[in-house]
């Protein structure tokens, strides 16, 4: 067995075994249920900020859809809670080399951090626009709280009414064993608070502790069934691939048509991003939860209805699969030098790039090789093994979305 990964198995097993491991001879003693109770209390305050932050939210989004950023509809308002205790901070701020001790602590919290990040993640609030309302699991979890004692062992006497996220991070964790629950404060917990646009929003989790970015959809198949549909999806694409594509000047045509969906679907993006932009700098004028703004924009492809070749169920699949994230999406942050970011396009023109090589570019005329190919065509149809040219033909341009997602705050 290869030593690197041996040692990153065992190193992962620490932390999947952590909870049992550290739990033997664990006593509930009044000063740990003492601590447990200020937890609680801490948390469930976050809770009700969360919420209100959320609220919030969605009022002043629906006004500037009402005042004409009517591609604001439909959109969410996502909400969870954020871990990080203050060593792990602390650490990223030394300016000298960290002690044993600083070392240890950091590694034994980022690390907790790192493996319990989808159990924190998968206790999430939505608030959906359509409706003006919370979603019904949200709901739920907003009133749910659970009597205390979860654990086998926890004194009888002691009475704490737990709230629906420390309930939900003791029954499903295995890594916060009962010393660091005790250990945490209210303090290393953070409300968090998203805006999700056109793209798809589980109240379940749904690979969101890597980000929005379509790299997660995969997480929607429990392992390992995902990677037996990966290879399904790979197999037909052998059989439904190149071998079988004219590159006839009809499909050539079909070819430059949909490129040009892509810019536009891009562009369209791009001119959303500057009107939010506008808008959140007016904001911050009045409001300082506006001064800092992150957004984060990705263009994907949802198949929504059966082809000859494809049904609907088989393009989700492929939609969750495909390499829509290698293509670096659009960024625009308070902070950035350039009103808007585009790793793969900004300096096409200055730098002669352009994204029709290789394949394309054998069946192009002089004159089409000099259309801008946008790198999705590339990623997609030449470097990746989920989207075929056959199913290039069959793409309508209404299923083309963008998927913006943005968040703010104030300064610290």
């Amino acid at each position: 067995m290869n030593r690197d990964w041996e040692s990153d198995y065992e190193e992962e097993w620490k932390y999947y075994s952590r909870k049992k491991r550290l739990d033997k001879g664990f006593a509930w003693t009044s000063e740990a249920v003492q601590k447990l109770r200020n937890l609680n209390e801490g948390l469930s305050k976050i809770q009700d900020t969360l919420v209100e932050k959320m609220r919030e939210a969605y009022e002043i989004f629906s006004r500037l859809e009402k005042e004409g950023m009517e591609f604001l509809y439909g959109f969410k308002v996502v909400g969870w809670y954020d871990f990080e205790k203050s060593c792990v901070t602390e650490y990223y701020e030394l300016e000298e080399e960290p002690t044993k001790a600083q070392e240890k602590e950091y590694r034994r919290w980022d690390g907790i951090a790192s493996h319990s990040s989808e159990i924190l993640e998968s206790w999430r609030l939505v608030l959906d626009s359509e409706t003006g309302d919370f979603m019904p699991l949200s709901k739920i979890r907003i009133a749910h709280t659970k009597w205390l004692p979860l654990f086998p062992d926890f004194p009888k006497q002691e009475s704490i009414t737990a709230c629906s996220f420390l309930a939900h991070l003791i029954e499903n964790d295995i890594t916060f064993s009962n010393r660091d629950l005790i250990a945490c404060t209210p303090e290393d917990f953070s409300p968090v608070l998203r805006i999700v646009l056109n793209r798809p929003v589980s109240e379940l989790y749904d690979g969101f502790a890597n980000g929005f970015r379509s790299s997660s959809l995969y997480r929607k198949f429990p392992y390992p069934i995902a990677h037996m549909v990966g290879d399904m999806l790979e197999d037909r694409h052998r059989c439904v691939g190149r071998k079988t594509f004219e590159w006839n000047e009809q499909n050539i045509q079909r070819i430059l048509e949909v490129n040009g969906w892509l810019w536009k679907r891009w562009n369209e993006m791009k001119r959303w991003m500057k009107e939010l932009s506008a808008a959140f700098k007016t904001l911050a004028k009045t409001n300082p939860a506006f001064k800092n703004y992150w957004m984060e924009g990705e263009l994907v492809y949802q198949g929504s209805q059966a082809t000859d070749i494809a049904t609907v169920e088989m393009q989700k699949a492929m939609t969750c699969f495909a390499d829509f994230f290698l293509c670096a999406p659009l960024t625009c942050e308070s902070d950035s030098r350039r009103e808007i970011d585009d790793l793969q396009h900004d300096d096409m023109e200055a730098e002669g790039i352009n994204w029709n090589f290789e394949i394309f570019r054998e069946h192009l005329s002089e004159e089409q090789r000099k259309i801008p190919f946008h790198y999705l065509m590339h990623t997609l149809f030449v470097d990746d093994l989920i989207y075929t040219f056959q199913d290039l033909l069959r793409m309508r341009e209404e299923d083309w979305k963008n998927w913006l997602t943005f968040s703010f705050w104030e300064d610290d």
